[in-house]
């Protein structure tokens, strides 16, 4: 790797690292990192890869319907630790395995009872992970193709109390549910003489029921652009679209200030930090929020992901 690029990673991971390790993150439920891997280069048959991710989210604009408030009384902070580990059967064929760890805080600020918090942490759900590439890409093919599926086991705590009474679900460690998620994802060269990339990704995100709480699906999808410089480094910008149905209780009725729809900027910066090794930075700014009744938003979320890569056999550089 290139002095200028490993001097510009680290330079932006001082800058982010620090902040994050203060403040926080912002998460309504428990929500670990599913992807099997944080590079889009195609993962080599017989190989494994070991990923570790830091998820900061701080969730402090209050929003009614798309309205947002200037209340500043509230403030929730989630830190997530994801590991994951992904084993590449065959050049198209990828099992993984993510274990998640979470530690959320929330802080009240009003003036009839000065400052109060809530705090919890632990062992969150655990997905199971498949990803299938027929179209196999690695710089400077020109396109990609892949689908994932993962199946979500709540293996997360959902009896947290505080002062013997029982958290509200945002605030356990996991969601009690069994969920099961589809996502497809496409990388296309823009032309052979240039170094972006259109990047398209779509998903759905089928939840089930837990803690006496009906979750509400999901759907998203991404669109932007990648590109790869001639050094060991990859920048990509691109929009994010999800929306989440509202929550439903066990007699089928509506839940009160749940579901909604985000639009996010999202940017991240990868390097190779050695021949194995990749590390990513990823920042997220939410321009747009449209929730059902009134609910805490994102403010900002950022990512710090690394990963290495044990080759079985040789993939002829790719």
């Amino acid at each position: 790797m290139g002095m200028v690029m490993k001097k510009i990673f680290l330079i932006i991971l001082i800058s982010y690292i620090f902040p994050a390790c203060v403040f926080g993150q912002y998460s309504s439920y428990a929500e670990p990192d599913f992807i099997t891997s944080i590079d889009y280069c195609t993962q080599p048959a017989k190989s494994w890869r070991f990923g570790f991710t830091y998820n900061h989210k701080n969730l402090s604009k209050l929003v009614t319907n798309s309205n947002l408030s200037d209340d500043e009384t509230r403030t929730r902070l989630t830190h997530g630790f994801t590991t994951r580990i992904v084993y590449g059967i065959s050049d198209k064929l990828a099992l993984g395995l993510s274990i998640n760890y979470v530690k959320k805080n929330i802080e009240l600020r009003l003036p009839t009872i000065g400052r109060e918090y809530l705090r919890m942490q632990g062992l969150s759900d655990t997905y199971l992970i498949s990803e299938y590439t027929p179209l196999k890409w690695c710089f400077p093919e020109g396109k990609k193709l892949s689908f994932g599926t993962a199946l979500k086991i709540p293996t997360g705590k959902t009896s947290y109390t505080s002062e013997e009474i029982l958290v509200r679900e945002d605030m356990q460690a996991g969601t009690g549910s069994y969920d099961f998620l589809i996502w497809a994802s496409t990388l296309w060269r823009l032309s052979t003489l240039s170094p972006g990339y259109l990047y398209l990704e779509s998903g759905y995100r089928l939840n089930g029921t837990g803690q006496d709480i009906s979750y509400g699906d999901e759907v998203f999808a991404s669109a932007g652009l990648l590109l790869l410089p001639e050094y060991e480094g990859r920048f990509t910008g691109y929009v994010r679209y999800s929306h989440v149905g509202k929550n439903r209780n066990t007699y089928d009725n509506i839940i009160p200030n749940s579901g909604g729809g985000m639009i996010t900027m999202v940017g991240d910066i990868k390097a190779d930090l050695s021949e194995n090794v990749l590390g990513r930075l990823t920042l997220e700014a939410p321009v747009s929020n449209t929730v059902e009744g009134t609910q805490l938003a994102a403010k900002y979320i950022i990512t710090l992901s690394f990963q290495y890569t044990f080759r079985g056999i040789k993939d002829n550089g790719h």
